[in-house]
């Protein structure tokens, strides 16, 4: 399953961790990142992306993250971004590092929590835009390209883009001030140009840096979920009102099946196949059948095996339609090619891109810990059949039918069904 790195535009999921036996604190590690990219190198043999690369690109790759971070007056305290930056270079999806020091030592959201978190090196150090916030809100105003100017996000929390000195660099300035962990006007992350897509240096609500990749398309940064209308970040996900694995009815002889997730525990995988026997069910009913995986991270083949043997043991006329994003991955996008051979009209963006390889399937996957021990890299342990998956890799599958982020996605669905 492909872990989701963002946080605040799209959650993490890091989950507080009460602490009685230490002072509440975020320290960061002090580590020589010279040596744990070395060492994450070392580890990297053994990676089926690595074996696969192109060694003259990847020592290019190589040679402008050792600069960067030859750079960054601060590229210690950074770490966790160039491991992330380093991991880009090997084209696989899944692989990423994050720092492994326990997430919290107090209850996150307390009073304890905020002042620690302020009081951090990782806050001191976030930068701030130089001048005033009328000043930035001004400079914002007169942007020309389609990166520079507001954005919001899901939650209508205001960020402001601009051009850097650096070309084909944006920082995004946070410009709401009832952020409890942040101020108006420091830097939120920054977006670089990188082939065919913007990579950026994120950070996450404790101010620590990581590294993402993104693109941008039509107004929208994806992957950010920012947008320059207010209210309008949030068409390309599902509703929190949808129950995963449960058939309705969008409208007369039209199924909707909502699948959240792929996780192949137990209880997901029973609750889904209950769902696929209820669809079976209620297949004579239907005309069209639309399946939402928009964001469903991925899991396991099991988890919509015998939905596949519903769908493609079904002998009367019904036409199959599935809703995709960018946060659709891994296994999802498994899913996503076996759909398109059963002949289902593919719709929304391009998904993830995280496809070609996968982790093991033998329980917790291992990772690798630099030498310091503060950062945890994850890598894939195999490369998933048939090679063809390659072309996907980062770029995702693409959509047979590109929607608008300026409506309802089902309701553009139904659009082109009527």
């Amino acid at each position: 399953m492909l872990r989701s790195l963002l946080f605040l535009l799209l959650p993490l999921g890091l989950q507080a961790q009460p602490r009685t036996d230490k002072p509440c604190e975020i320290i960061p590690p002090a580590c020589n990142c010279g040596g744990e990219i070395s060492a994450a190198l070392d580890a990297l043999k053994k990676n089926k992306a690595f074996q696969r690369r192109d060694e003259e690109e990847f020592a290019n790759h190589l040679k402008r993250v050792n600069t960067e971070l030859a750079a960054d007056p601060d590229g210690n305290l950074n770490c966790s971004f160039y491991l992330g930056y380093l991991l880009y270079g090997i084209r696989d999806g899944h692989a990423y590092a994050r720092p492994a020091e326990p997430k919290y030592l107090c209850i996150r959201g307390t009073e304890a929590y905020e002042k620690a978190i302020r009081s951090s090196e990782y806050f001191k150090r976030t930068p701030r835009f130089q001048g005033t916030l009328t000043a930035l809100r001004k400079a914002l105003s007169v942007g020309e390209d389609e990166i520079t100017g507001v954005f919001y996000s899901g939650a209508g929390i205001p960020f402001g883009l601009l051009p850097t000195e650096r070309k084909g660099e944006y920082a995004a300035y946070v410009l709401a001030d009832s952020l409890k962990s942040w101020d108006a006007g420091q830097e939120y992350f920054r977006l670089f140009a990188m082939p065919g897509a913007y990579a950026a240096f994120m950070r996450d609500d404790m101010h620590r840096p990581y590294f993402y990749r993104g693109k941008s398309l039509a107004g929208l940064l994806r992957t950010f979920g920012l947008t320059r209308e207010e209210g309008k970040g949030g068409y390309r996900r599902p509703g929190k009102e949808l129950i995963s694995g449960k058939v309705v009815s969008l409208k007369p002889g039209v199924g909707y099946l909502y699948i959240e997730s792929f996780e192949g525990s137990n209880s997901n995988v029973n609750m889904l196949n209950a769902g696929y026997d209820s669809l079976r069910l209620q297949l004579r009913s239907l005309k069209h059948l639309v399946i939402d995986v928009r964001s469903n991270g991925g899991g396991g083949a099991r988890a919509f095996k015998k939905l596949l043997k519903v769908l493609g043991g079904y002998s009367y006329p019904l036409q199959l339609h599935l809703l995709v994003n960018e946060e659709t991955a891994s296994a999802a996008e498994l899913f996503t090619l076996e759909m398109k051979k059963l002949g289902a009209k593919v719709y929304g963006e391009p998904t993830r891109g995280a496809v070609a390889y996968g982790y093991a399937n033998k329980g917790e996957t291992p990772a690798f810990f630099t030498p310091c021990g503060k950062y945890r890299i994850q890598l894939t342990e195999r490369s998933n059949k048939p090679k063809s998956l390659l072309r996907f890799e980062y770029e995702g599958i693409p959509a047979d039918v590109q929607l608008s982020h300026e409506q309802d996605w089902l309701e553009q669905l139904l659009a082109y069904i009527y």
